[in-house]
Order: C-alpha cells, then structure tokens, then sequence
C-alpha cells in the first residue's frame, strides 16, 4: 500500500472558526482522523467538524491520517479534497498499485 504525504498551508483570521470537510472522488470509499487543536479526536466521514479559530490556529498545524479503498471497478484513481468553510484548500490524487488496494494519504495542514 502506497503512503503519500502532503504539506498544504492555509492562512486564518484570529477572529473566525474554522471548519474542515474532507472528500474522496473517483467513485472511492475513504475514512479519515485528527486530532484538532482543543485536543479532541475525529475520525470516520469528516464533515463540517470545527478544528478551532484563528487565534489556536495560528502557528500551529493539524495531520490528518486517510485511507482510501479502491471500490470503483472502472478506475484505479483516487482523490482528496479538503475544504475548509467550504473552501477548497487542496486536491490530491493517486492511482492504486491494484485493484481492490488502497492507498494512505498523511496530509499536513499548517495554520498562518
């Protein structure tokens, strides 16, 4: 199983909290976890969960651990998307070295 780490920044406003939603494309099953910055852990289908505001934010940075299962029969693709307030932060893709694999994305998002 492939492993594909990814380093994304994203700036924040001390006044606004922050909320992350995490997509997989190409007709794939996906899961994911983090730890956001109040110390709690979120993991499974990862929509709209508040990671935190601007101010705990800033300076700091969240790793998100996702594995994504090729289930779609017509592609060995996969893809994911992060959002944050319904903005796309980032977009990542990778083929499956085989069908019915998966493939483990560690993606860092750091706070500035």
């Amino acid at each position: 199983m492939k492993n594909i780490v990814n380093e994304t920044e994203y700036n924040v406003d001390s006044g606004e909290a922050y909320y992350l939603t995490i997509t997989f494309g190409n007709g794939q099953d996906g899961d994911s976890s983090f730890r956001d910055v109040e110390g709690q852990y979120h993991t499974g289908s990862i929509i709209n969960i508040k990671i935190g505001t601007g101010a705990k934010l800033e300076g700091t940075f969240i790793l998100i651990g996702s594995l994504v299962t090729d289930t779609n029969p017509d592609t060995n693709k996969t893809s994911i998307s992060y959002y944050i307030n319904g903005e796309e932060v980032e977009t990542y893709s990778e083929d499956v070295e085989e069908d019915n694999s998966a493939i483990y994305y560690t993606t860092f998002i750091k706070f500035i």
